[in-house]
């Protein structure tokens, strides 16, 4: 949904008109909206890393209610301060560069092969219908450009 809303927002211009994005638009709305999921799910793994832990703690004691998700989040917030449930947010970010940098790559090598078959159907003069393969990448492409572009990325 971030991807979405960010992707809209960059594409508008201050007038209202909706334009083409840049190839550095698009890796700047991946990234923002990679850094959005980041600083919005940092707490959820925080407590559950907690609750993991705490698992085994509690595993020699019988009778021992398990607190669930929210109520870990309130006990770090209140015990330790709201800041600590996004420790480890700054390694996070770091690591939203490599799916981003994944998804950049695989756009582009898609959009190239789409890009010459439809202009390879317009040379030979073939009629576009919904059956061809104009605007789709065959599962073969797919897992192909697939794993070019987080060989890129890593």
């Amino acid at each position: 949904y971030a991807l979405s809303l960010i992707k809209k927002l960059l594409a508008t211009d201050r007038d209202g008109n909706k334009g083409n994005r840049s190839k550095a638009m698009s890796l700047l709305s991946s990234s923002l909206a990679g850094v959005i999921n980041v600083l919005l799910t940092n707490p959820l793994w925080v407590a559950n890393l907690r609750i993991v832990q705490g698992l085994n703690q509690r595993a020699r004691i019988k009778d021992v209610r398990e607190p669930g998700l929210f109520e870990v989040m309130g006990q770090i917030a209140r015990e330790e301060g709201v800041a600590h449930l996004w420790s480890g947010t700054w390694a996070s970010v770091l690591l939203v560069s490599n799916p981003v940098i994944q998804f950049f790559v695989f756009e582009q090598l898609r959009l190239l092969i789409l890009g010459r078959r439809r202009r390879r159907y317009a040379k030979e003069r073939q009629q576009i219908s919904a059956s061809s393969p104009v605007g789709f990448l065959s599962p073969v492409e797919a897992f192909a450009i697939g794993a070019i572009s987080k060989t890129v990325a890593t």
